[in-house]
This record gives structure tokens, sequence and C-alpha cells, in this order.
């Protein structure tokens, strides 16, 4: 079966569960700064990169405002509870941190140190292949950010096969 999204702000999901249970959500993680990525360390403990709110040095007027400061962080959760893993880094971001860009991403090695934080690297034709093992919920995005220039202002197609 082939899935094919479109579109700046597309976001799909695909669900796999027993047509007689419901689907349960569980917060994790409250009160992050305008998370992005997010990695699982081998200890099963979710890395959050944030991308934070700027901060008080600031240019422009307006809609045209961006300041700057060391708001972005990662975040740690494990076991019910936060812990930030880096923090002061850089961030930009409007006024009021609207429109915020900080730290996108982030990797987590086999021994749990924290290796990438960067925006992706990504490029046409790369993939990521999983294999479930159990019924589960994927979901998948395609330049979900459509009030930021994503990809040059020019968002592609995201391509989500599913195999039986």
């Amino acid at each position: 079966m082939k899935i094919k999204l479109l579109g700046a702000a597309v976001a799909a999901a695909l669900v796999v569960v027993p047509a007689a249970q419901a689907a349960t959500v569980e917060t994790v993680a409250s009160g992050l700064n305008n998370p992005r990525g997010v990695a699982i360390g081998p200890d099963g403990a979710v890395y959050v990169a944030n991308a934070g709110k700027g901060g008080k040095l600031c240019r422009g007027k307006g809609e045209n405002k961006f300041c700057l400061g060391l708001t972005s962080s990662i975040v740690k959760v494990a076991n019910g509870k936060k812990s930030v893993v880096a923090r002061r880094l850089l961030s930009a971001a409007g006024a009021g941190g609207v429109f915020a860009t900080g730290v996108h991403g982030v990797s987590v090695a086999p021994d749990g140190r924290v290796i990438e934080v960067e925006p992706a690297l990504s490029r046409a034709g790369d993939y990521v292949l999983m294999r479930a093992l159990t019924d589960l919920v994927v979901a998948s995005s395609a330049c979900p950010d459509d009030i930021t220039p994503t990809n040059g202002g020019n968002p592609t197609d995201i391509m989500v096969r599913v195999y039986p």
C-alpha cells in the first residue's frame, strides 16, 4: 500500500490497533519550550530538542522584530521526571517567543551520550525503515511548520509505505 501526502502543513498518522480498542494518549512531559526533535535513548528515556523563545537582545520593530538569547535546550524525560542535559543554547524568535528557532534535532548514542543537536541533515531519497514487532501508532509529517521557510519555502511530498 502507498500513501502519498502533499502540502506544507500536512500531517498523517497511521494507526494499527484492533477496532475494539480505543487509543490512549499519555502526556510524558509538559512545560517544554517550543519543542522540536525527539530521540529515544537506549534506556528508554525521551530526549526533546527545545527551540527556546529567543531572548532580550532584540532588533527591528513590529512584525519584523526578532530577539536572540540563550533559551534553547535539550531536555531528558525519564521515569516521569524532566532534567536538562544541554542548556543556554542559541535561540532566535519573534517578540514573545513566537516563530522560534534554535536546537531542532537531537540524537543519542548507544551509550546514552547526546551526540547531535543540529537541524535534520536529510536529503532527497533518504529513508527510514522500521519493523513493527507489535501493534503501534506511527505519525509522520512533511514540513509541519508552515510559518517559517522550511525547505526553502518549497515543501515537498513525503511517501509512507506500509508493508504487510
